[in-house]
């Protein structure tokens, strides 16, 4: 679905609960975005491979920029030598990432990460020429009406209950008893959809093998509102 898509499903839902609703693009356009972007981070906290990425960039002086990564990273999940240029390191080695106030905490090669860049500690990665950066995607900005959201598409009907939740709210002239009818059953709707994603997302891999485990909750855990 394109955006105007989604909106005009968000409309008609509102319609069957008031004639007079909020139809500016440009607002439910930037609710869609929002909505997208927490189901991204809801995604990457369940399982970071779902939406995740692998991109390799060159270090200069052991540092690296990024910020400019084509798709933005929502969240960093793994750093892993890549060119071992001069340095004797294995293709491959974790770089583990330290805080600046305890870079004791990991083993070498270590590197700091603050504000999208990534800094090597002391001279540890000096030599290396480049690092595969491994993390969970940032959702693409939609901005016109063709635009098509990177959620897949079995989701998009989360974005047109929160689409139409969002409208409601903001109709002034509706009945309070039939708003707080409205949303409640909204609410119930976006749970069942809700935990189908979260299913899905979880269970996305079934192939993998780790002997870490996920770090995502369990199924049988409730599952937390976004």
């Amino acid at each position: 679905m394109t955006l105007e898509e989604i909106v005009v499903a968000a409309l008609a839902r509102g319609l069957e609960f008031s004639q007079e609703v909020p139809t500016t693009r440009s607002v439910h356009f930037r609710r869609i975005r929002t909505r997208e972007q927490q189901l991204y981070v809801r995604a990457a906290e369940i399982n970071p491979d779902y939406l995740g990425v692998s991109v390799s960039i060159a270090l200069a002086a052991g540092a690296a920029d990024l910020s400019t990564l084509t798709t933005q990273a929502e969240r960093i999940t793994g750093v892993r030598i890549n060119g071992v240029g001069t340095s004797g390191l294995t293709t491959g080695t974790r770089v583990n990432i330290v805080p600046v106030t305890d870079p004791s905490s990991g083993l070498s090669p270590r590197a700091h990460l603050r504000d999208y860049r990534l800094t090597q500690y002391s001279t540890e990665l000096a030599l290396v020429a480049s690092v595969w950066i491994d993390y969970s995607k940032r959702a693409a900005t939609t901005v016109v009406s063709t635009d098509v959201p990177g959620l897949p598409e079995q989701f998009h009907e989360l974005l047109v209950i929160d689409d139409t939740k969002s409208m409601l709210r903001r109709t002034l002239n509706i009945d309070p008893d039939t708003k707080k009818l409205a949303l409640s059953t909204l609410d119930a709707e976006e749970a069942e959809y809700l935990d189908y994603f979260d299913r899905h997302v979880e269970r996305f891999v079934l192939a993998e093998q780790s002997r870490f485990g996920r770090t995502a909750r369990s199924l049988d855990q409730p599952r937390q509102e976004a």
